[in-house]
């Protein structure tokens, strides 16, 4: 006789923020900085990035401005708002696809 168990289901782990599907389209040489409130730095935290192009940060002068965004954008994630090499949390300059999934931690030491 054999049984299978399938583990209870895990609760999903908070929302800290969400920026709108299309928010960067039609800015292709724009910055922008969120500015966010972690909850809890003392926690690890997934960052997900979906593209329904699926061109990451490449437009492929879609814009026709003859300006192809190669390896243009990059997205950076800071510990506090100054945006200091030394407050780096998360760096991708290289996304490139539908989505990608980074984790990041903000505060002072990661559990080992």
């Amino acid at each position: 006789l054999a049984s299978l168990f399938q583990p209870p289901p895990q609760p999903r782990p908070p929302l800290v923020a969400t920026v709108p599907t299309g928010f960067y389209a039609g800015y292709p040489h724009h910055a922008f900085h969120h500015v966010l409130e972690i909850p809890d730095p003392n926690q690890f935290y997934k960052l997900v990035l979906l593209d329904g192009n699926g061109d990451g940060w490449d437009d492929n002068d879609d814009n026709n401005d003859n300006i192809d965004n190669i390896g243009g954008g990059y997205l950076a994630v800071y510990r506090g708002r100054d945006t200091l090499a030394t407050n780096l949390l998360m760096y991708d300059p290289t996304f490139r696809g539908k989505s990608i999934a980074h984790a990041f931690y903000p505060g002072e030491s990661p559990p080992h």
